[in-house]
């Protein structure tokens, strides 16, 4: 699978079931808290960019958290899982990668498979990204994220 998908696949999450009879966007869970916050690329918002929170210790598993950023650069973090994709995250420690092929409006699927990363490869890694989120009970609003 390309790298392209692997990145849009939380937005195919995301907007799952669009078509289907007007229900709530989210589930409730108790256990998850909300996160919004802002990301920046040298300074710049990156709008269509998609963030994936990963538990700590790495390799821990868990549900899918993610979020995708909108036209001002800022975000809202969901939890998928069997049930329904719920709003928020649980507390804990993450660290967050982060994914842009900048904007993909008007281009056909064959273009988009081959748009390149435009962001520096170590935040798209676990292992190398240097973005740490803990959230805790109740709201969270994470710092602008600082990309260069």
């Amino acid at each position: 699978m390309n790298r392209f998908l692997l990145a849009i696949f939380p937005l195919v999450l995301l907007f799952a079931g669009c078509g289907e009879p007007l229900k709530a966007d989210f589930e409730v869970f108790n256990d998850l808290h909300p996160v919004t916050g802002k990301v920046r690329f040298k300074g710049e918002p990156i709008p269509e960019a998609s963030i994936r929170l990963h538990p700590m210790p790495l390799g821990s598993g868990g549900p899918v958290i993610s979020a995708v950023v909108d036209q001002e650069g800022t975000f809202q973090v969901y939890t998928f899982r069997p049930e329904g994709k719920g709003l928020g995250a649980p507390a804990g420690e993450y660290r967050a990668t982060i994914s842009w092929f900048g904007p993909t409006a008007g281009l056909r699927e064959e273009q988009k498979d081959e748009l390149k990363e435009l962001l520096p490869a170590k935040y798209g890694r676990p292992q190398t990204s240097p973005v740490n989120i803990q959230v805790a009970a109740g709201e969270n609003e994470v710092s602008t994220i600082s990309l260069d």
